[in-house]
């Protein structure tokens, strides 16, 4: 009988004990905003499909979560508690390459922040420095690299400007920067002059440096 007894008391004990743990082991809630391969802590765990959201009973601790769709991959680090139920949002859609911030336009692409506007006239490349520089402090001429990025071959947000009386058509990339002009000084020289960009035509030139005719300065922070 004593033995009976005791044998119940230690099955109650597992019981309870197996009931607490459940209680105390933490819960994962994963949803993404594209389908993609999930794995956590390196462990496999199959599609995560967009907008349906998978529910993980994990160990307590540091968990690695990541997800890969194509050529996208996010990760992200959580750290879950016990009795916690932690939901995450994992998000791999492209995002749109230009946004406006606070300080201008920031270009994920370019990872510079570009000014809101370029300065508004002909203007001169040491003048276009000093434009720049006092924006404040690290804002500069853009490179030619970055300008060039700026053009858009497609022409879909092809903007109709005149410059000296010539109409001619920008072809920007974005329309959330201000062109009053087509021709931007760039940071760089070489041995005849500094390196330009026509926005209008896509093309590079070398302006001299005293050349004020189809040139603006167009102003760049690193993101």
């Amino acid at each position: 009988m004593r033995n009976a007894v005791f044998a119940a008391v230690l099955l109650i004990f597992a019981a309870t004990a197996a009931t607490a743990a459940a209680q105390d082991k933490p819960t994962l809630i994963i949803k993404t905003d594209v389908d993609c391969q999930l794995s956590i802590n390196g462990e496999a765990h199959g599609v995560l499909k967009a907008n349906a959201a998978k529910s993980l009973d994990l160990a307590l601790g540091r968990q690695l979560i990541s997800c890969t769709s194509d050529d996208r991959r996010v990760e992200r680090i959580e750290h879950v508690k016990a009795g916690s139920s932690v939901t995450v949002q994992l998000v791999l859609a492209a995002k749109e390459r230009f946004e406006r911030v606070a300080d201008g336009i920031k270009d994920y692409a370019q990872k510079v922040i570009w000014a809101q506007a370029d300065n508004g006239a002909n203007i001169g490349w040491d003048a276009a420095k000093q434009y720049c520089a006092g924006m404040g402090k690290g804002w500069k001429l853009a490179s030619g690299e970055n300008l060039l990025s700026l053009y858009d071959a497609s022409g879909k947000l092809e903007l109709a400007l005149d410059f000296n009386g010539t109409p001619y058509a920008l072809k920007p990339a974005t329309r959330l920067i201000k062109f009053s002009g087509g021709g931007y000084w760039s940071d760089a020289q070489n041995e005849y002059g500094v390196w330009g960009v026509n926005l209008a035509t896509g093309a590079r030139y070398t302006f001299t440096f005293d050349a004020i005719n189809f040139t603006r300065a167009l102003c760049v922070w690193p993101a």
